[in-house]
């Protein structure tokens, strides 16, 4: 199952007032929420699925808080169980950081694949985050980049033998949880800065530092991790621009 919350043909369009108050396209608009009574009641029933995939609306924090990500997830999907769930994509969404790790809670005995992409906590540290996934005993695939928190976080300097990253592919359950303890023990955070040209000041956030062992093979999708962040880097400055 996948669910857009904005449609990427028409998220640069300026809207008029008039759409802005419906907001067909789904765009980031702050105070307009999405979650409705019909679209719970439709997510609650699904629970057979296998994979979800949730598309927000930014790659980076402009607002002080999307309502529509927050709610979204909060009401359709956060309370829900998804018995045969295995496959998880969040991509470019506010979160609560309590809520994603519940939810990671609730499915660690299926989820075998996990890609986190460009998303921002709105509560909570992904450190956090990371100590509820290496609690999931099948997960054999992890993909994590560009993840934004509002807490600044001072780390325990890792050994030299240790290198930091913004984002990371990871394949083997082994693997995944040689670099959550890493990242765990070492976890630190950067302010984000976005040099792009802006007319109001953006909230402060930070960007999260991934420490993995030198040498260790990341890959995600046949792509080498350098291959990734540039990869996530291009897609970045297309939808800043």
């Amino acid at each position: 199952m996948q669910f857009y919350l904005y449609d990427d043909q028409n998220f640069c369009r300026k809207l008029s007032r008039e759409e802005r108050k419906h907001n067909a396209w789904g765009l980031h608009l702050k105070d307009h929420r999405l979650a409705t009574t019909d679209l719970c009641t439709f997510f609650a029933a699904c629970n057979d699925i296998e994979t979800l995939e949730i598309y927000g609306c930014n790659s980076a924090p402009k607002l002080r808080l999307c309502h529509d990500c927050d709610d979204v997830f909060a009401n359709a999907f956060a309370p829900f169980h998804y018995s045969n769930l295995s496959s998880l994509l969040i991509n470019y969404m506010y979160i609560s950081g309590g809520r994603l790790r519940n939810f990671v809670k609730h499915h660690a005995a299926t989820l075998t694949k996990v890609d986190i992409y460009g998303v921002a906590l709105t509560d909570g540290t992904w450190r956090s985050i990371a100590q509820g996934l290496a609690k999931c005993p099948r997960l054999t695939q992890l993909g994590l980049i560009h993840l934004r928190q509002k807490q600044s976080v001072t780390g325990i300097t890792p050994p030299p033998e240790y290198l930091g990253f913004f984002g990371v592919g990871v394949i083997g359950t082994g693997e995944i949880q040689d670099f959550l303890k890493s990242c765990i023990a070492f976890f630190d955070t950067v302010l984000y800065v976005n040099d792009k040209p802006r007319r109001k000041l953006y909230p402060k956030y930070y960007d999260a530092v991934l420490y993995q062992l030198l040498g260790m093979s990341v890959v995600l999708g046949g792509m080498k991790s350098g291959d990734i962040l540039q990869r996530y880097a291009e897609v970045d400055e297309i939808v800043e621009n």
